[in-house]
């Protein structure tokens, strides 16, 4: 029996890797209506709207690539993206994660991040997110409508290099 030679096997472990699954599909001319204070979970993501809103005309795609949200970090190993943003979000997002996915980011600073579209660079981080490490998920309230790109978790630190010769720093 031949065996397939070393190469093809690293190729396929490394497609295996960085995999994207779709998680929903709604087709154009379709939609899919939340009604307010319904909980709709698909693989990770759950939603809870404040207010009923419609989906449409879009693909939910979950991939364990991480993206990066400032120059110095990195995101969790599992990125939600909806191919065509979904405008006016309201309400509860809730992200379950495994250990494996955390790409070196503190269990215990994990927050939500949204941004609305994939070619945006700047990622908003709910730093008032809930995690319960135990059932390993964290959640967030988004007051105002928020436009649903992409989601993901990470953290968001404030980095000051000090000028040489400088022991403090002072924040007024």
């Amino acid at each position: 029996m031949n065996k397939p030679p070393f190469f093809v096997l690293v190729l396929l472990c490394v497609l295996c890797a960085h995999s994207q699954t779709t998680l929903l599909n709604v087709a154009n001319g379709t939609t899919l209506r939340i009604s307010e204070n319904t909980t709709f979970r698909i693989g990770d993501l759950t939603l809870r709207p404040s207010q009923d809103i419609d989906i449409s005309n879009t693909s939910l795609i979950q991939s364990n690539t991480p993206l990066s949200l400032t120059p110095d970090d990195q995101s969790i190993a599992k990125v939600f993206t909806f191919s065509e943003p979904q405008v006016g979000f309201k309400g509860v997002l809730r992200m379950y994660y495994k250990d494996d996915e955390l790409n070196e980011v503190p269990e215990e600073e994990l927050h939500i991040a949204t941004h609305a579209r994939t070619d945006d660079t700047d990622w908003n981080i709910d730093m008032n997110s809930l995690r319960n490490s135990v059932e390993k998920w964290v959640s967030c309230s988004l007051t105002e409508a928020t436009s649903l790109g992409q989601i993901t978790m990470g953290t968001e630190y404030l980095s000051v290099e000090l000028p040489e010769g400088a022991t403090e720093i002072r924040i007024y």
